[in-house]
């Protein structure tokens, strides 16, 4: 059907692709254009085509809304399911991908200097792999969006098994380097499809809960990987490491080839036209008219029709719309680069005697937070999140810089924990959000360009500050980092005239 006064739009989507239009909304008179991906509406398994149910928002993100303007939609959302087969599938996997990371992530340095490597050479080989893993993140976006995801997903994860045994049988440096860096382009891509591949299993409702479990199994393989890792090194040999290891990922790869794939279903029409009205709606068109909608509609046509075929732009390979959420991700990661790189040093310097437990709080915390962060991202959303995240992870690089005894580090470890536990899966999950469904790869990989930059860059600058001060001076750096990135997100929230609260209406 067609109310007068609306707009004829276009699609010019190269390859089977055909376009409906529907009227979404009978008071504003507004075009929605749905468009079919060339191999139909996902009717689940893992082998459906993840685009099928894009609309305009296409590649820019139409969706404006941020998770404070999804209030209405998203409060009374624990009903719907988030246990699923797929989604507890994807979880073991991906403890099982994280475990053997582990295992070897503390012996590469020992195991190169074995194989004949300097000190600075093996420095090199580990270090490499943040550098490496960051150019291809956003290859790795458009591989997710554009290529099936259980295929991708086995691909990357059965190169990772690969790439470790080739670590295991090497004999010299250059053989170490190349499978270094295929290591790295693996984890990129596999990191990024399989936070994406999450996304799609979890409703959206839920997705900052769905994402928070997610991660406790990285906070599980954290703990137990080194611990297993050096185990058999001790036992067999650190050869035997990588083979174990390498072993692990190529049976993930294997498990997941034999599991079907459920996404997200789109079952007929009317769901398909309120699923891009929802889109492309913001409350109900208070603020925009119907000419207006219909003006933008037009153009976002003509710009799919402009840019149809196998091209790639920008908005494929980073996600513009999401880097600020990346930029205040990063600011976490670079704390826990600088802990992870000087914690100990900072003990040793003191005298502080068992600041290892300080990682062992930090995992137990981290647990407990995450089960609860995802709840209040998903009614609150997340400025309730982030605005405490920042301020707690000051106070905790403050702890730790004024720190002299063991009672302090274990206090900013805990504290630590609930700003990084709830903060990063939040932001994880606000980056997916905001953009459709098609575009889950592009987001992940967004987020995990400025998680790369914040884990190499932040030690790199840290150093440079203890070198000229010292380790006190650098962790109050830290805090001062993260009291900046707080106002500048107050200012962003004002700057949008979204406010600092966001409304919860209840839903009869």
């Amino acid at each position: 059907m067609q109310a007068e006064g609306a707009c004829a739009a276009e699609t010019g989507i190269a390859g089977a692709c055909a376009a409906e239009t529907y009227i979404a909304g009978a008071e504003t008179q507004t075009c929605v254009t749905v468009v079919y991906g060339a191999e139909g509406i996902n009717a689940g398994g893992f082998g459906a085509d993840d685009r099928s149910t894009e609309d305009l928002a296409g590649d820019s993100g139409a969706d404006d809304r941020s998770t404070e303007d999804h209030a209405a939609e998203d409060h009374g959302a624990g009903n719907e399911r988030l246990w699923t087969l797929p989604y507890i599938t994807l979880i073991s996997l991906g403890i099982f991908i994280s475990m053997s990371f582990y295992m070897v992530m503390p012996l590469l340095s020992k195991y190169a200097l074995q194989r004949g490597a300097s000190v600075p050479a093996a420095g090199v080989i580990v270090g490499m792999f943040s550098i490496t893993a960051l150019f291809a993140r956003p290859v790795s976006g458009i591989i997710s969006d554009r290529l099936n995801k259980k295929y991708v997903f086995m691909a990357a994860t059965a190169l990772i098994g690969l790439s470790l045994i080739g670590y295991g049988i090497s004999a010299g440096i250059a053989s170490l380097v190349v499978f270094r860096f295929i290591h790295a382009v693996a984890f990129s891509v596999n990191g990024t499809v399989n936070l994406a591949l999450v996304a799609q299993t979890v409703p959206r409702k839920r997705m900052g809960e769905g994402i928070g479990y997610f991660g406790l199994g990285h906070i599980i393989a954290t703990a137990a990987g080194p611990a297993v890792g050096l185990y058999i090194g001790e036992r067999f040999g650190l050869s035997a490491v990588f083979l174990a290891a390498g072993a692990i990922m190529l049976a993930v790869s294997a498990a997941m080839s034999m599991l079907p794939y459920v996404g997200r279903k789109v079952n007929n029409a009317e769901d398909k036209v309120n699923n891009a009205g929802r889109k492309v709606n913001n409350a109900g068109q208070k603020v925009y008219n119907a000419g207006q909608k219909a003006h933008g509609i037009r153009e976002e046509c003509a710009g799919q029709k402009r840019s149809a075929g196998p091209g790639i732009r920008i908005s494929d390979l980073i996600a513009v719309k999401v880097l600020p959420l990346a930029f205040f991700g990063s600011v976490f990661s670079m704390f826990n680069g600088v802990i992870g790189a000087y914690l100990v040093l900072l003990g040793e310097e003191r005298g502080i005697e068992n600041i290892s437990l300080y990682f062992t709080v930090n995992a137990i915390a981290l647990v407990l937070v995450r089960i609860a962060a995802g709840k209040i991202y998903d009614r609150y959303g997340i400025s309730a999140i982030l605005i405490p995240a920042f301020i707690l992870a000051a106070v905790a690089a403050v702890f730790i810089g004024f720190a002299g005894a063991l009672p302090m580090i274990l206090a900013a470890a805990a504290i630590k924990a609930f700003a990084q536990g709830s903060a990063q899966p939040s932001i994880q999950a606000e980056c997916i959000r905001m953009l459709p469904d098609g575009k889950s790869g592009v987001a992940t990989s967004t987020y995990y360009i400025g998680a790369d930059i914040g884990q190499g860059f932040g030690p790199m600058l840290a150093g440079l500050i203890a070198s000229a001060w010292n380790y006190e001076v650098m962790f109050y750096a830290c805090a001062g980092v993260f009291l900046v990135a707080l106002i500048a997100y107050c200012v962003s929230l004002f700057a949008n005239g979204r406010g600092m609260q966001r409304k919860v209406e209840s839903q009869s």
